[in-house]
């Protein structure tokens, strides 16, 4: 049950080189104006939005905000650029928040493997990606991450082309495969048996979530995520009641702000008050898309040796699709 979510992972520096060569062929002939970006999309689809927004926040001059709801704000109009993020292309919520924007005049564009999105595509002649099919949604992250690059690229947001960039980070990767893994594994022993609270700097939130989100899919954990310098203002104070139950992951980056690192370096000591297992997993690579990339691919590694530890299914999601099928039947 192992060998599937194995390869799965193993594969993502080259499903990303796949996800480029696709993302790359996109073009647009929009010329309406835009004046910010909204990309909607739940889960490891939506999860793409975040961190993307995060990686382009500082080149591009729109808003990038992303949506996890049924509903849009009100501020979403006729000059939103709207991404519809659904690997399926029928997530219930993705649908409901594309017919809104529909309804609002937004300039569309849907990336997704199939389903109902993609017929809405067709039926609007919106333009689309379209990425390979066949996967356990939260492992197609790449095509998606890739795709939501080709969207923003087309339209101008970004001053450059991705691509290079993307493709070594993709290499970088591979190069760091056996490290990344042995990393992982390592830092499994140490969490199969806690409730895993992973703190990263403003930035990389996305990335937080994604870890967060690998554990609870893959190794059926509870754990938690939240971001510093926000952390201090409020969770910390939580931690007077912090226990041995609890392991701490703190994700740090060459991006860091200087007080940011001056906070976690201090929040390392007050963790260590209270809990035997605070671990700080620095990102390796010399640029941002690339630090980026190999904490996604560590996280994913992780969660995969946790799954073994625990010895739980990690493609199983049957509590999904019970919620799923019950939703369908009300």
């Amino acid at each position: 049950m192992f060998e599937t979510m194995k390869n799965l992972i193993a594969a993502f520096p080259g499903d990303m080189e796949r996800g480029i060569l696709i993302a790359s062929q996109f073009d647009t002939e929009n010329t309406l104006p835009f004046s910010n970006i909204m990309i909607s999309g739940l889960g490891g689809s939506g999860i793409g939005g975040t961190i993307v927004s995060e990686l382009v926040s500082g080149e591009s001059k729109y808003p990038i905000l992303v949506n996890n709801d049924y509903n849009l704000p009100q501020w979403v109009n006729e000059k939103t650029l709207f991404i519809a993020c659904s690997y399926s292309g029928n997530t219930e919520e993705t649908l409901a928040a594309t017919m809104e924007a529909i309804e609002r005049g937004c300039i569309i564009v849907c990336i997704s493997s199939g389903g109902q999105i993609l017929d809405i595509a067709f039926e609007n002649a919106f333009p689309f990606i379209q990425i390979p099919d066949g996967y356990p949604p939260r492992t197609a992250l790449s095509f998606s991450i890739c795709a939501l690059f080709g969207v923003l690229s087309a339209y101008g947001v970004l001053p450059r082309k991705p691509w290079q960039e993307l493709a070594d980070a993709a290499a970088f990767l591979k190069e760091q495969e056996a490290t990344i893994q042995q990393k992982a594994e390592m830092l499994s022993k140490k969490y199969h048996n806690k409730i895993p609270a992973i703190y990263a700097a403003q930035g990389y939130a996305g990335v937080a979530v994604r870890w967060r989100q690998q554990i609870n899919e893959n190794a059926k954990m509870l754990c938690w995520h939240h971001i510093l310098p926000e952390m201090n203002h409020n969770e910390l104070v939580g931690w007077a009641g912090g226990s041995n139950e609890i392991g701490v992951v703190m994700l740090r980056t060459a991006d860091d702000h200087p007080r940011t690192s001056v906070r976690m370096d201090l929040c390392h000591e007050l963790f260590a008050e209270k809990t035997d297992v605070v671990e700080t997993v620095w990102a390796d690579g010399d640029t941002r898309i690339k630090r980026a990339f190999y904490l996604i691919n560590l996280g994913d590694w992780l969660s995969y040796y946790l799954a073994i530890a625990r010895s739980v299914d990690p493609i199983e999601v049957k509590v999904i699709d019970y919620l799923k099928n019950e939703l369908s039947q009300r």
